[in-house]
């Protein structure tokens, strides 16, 4: 699944919230597996902050990385219903926060190189 495939598919438009963030937070934690070397999927949200606190993200990269994860947790565990503009920013915000981070660390990469 990629993040725009949940979004192009308009899940949340369908009614089907729930798999709309399911999606969402599957590819991201699919990318904080490769990317940062974290079991991420064995891992609650809180834990997967925690593991990220050190790793050089910016404040705002760790607050969407924060909003993102817990928004599906409140969509998927507490069956939270946000509206259509909400569930735009968490497709949106994901793609920025992969965007922003894998740039950095290609830069990083290279300036090291």
């Amino acid at each position: 699944v990629t993040l725009g495939t949940s979004f192009s598919l308009n899940l949340f438009a369908k009614g089907k919230i729930k798999q709309h963030h399911t999606e969402i937070t599957d590819a991201l934690r699919d990318y904080l597996e490769t990317v940062y070397q974290i079991p991420a999927h064995e891992l609650t949200s809180n834990q997967i902050l925690t593991r990220l606190r050190y790793v050089g993200l910016t404040e705002i990269e760790a607050r969407h990385l924060r909003e993102i994860l817990n928004r599906a947790d409140m969509v998927k565990f507490a069956k939270d219903r946000p509206d259509d503009q909400e569930n735009e920013v968490a497709v949106d915000q994901t793609i920025e926060f992969v965007k922003t981070t894998a740039s950095r660390m290609l830069s990083d990469k290279e300036i090291h190189e």
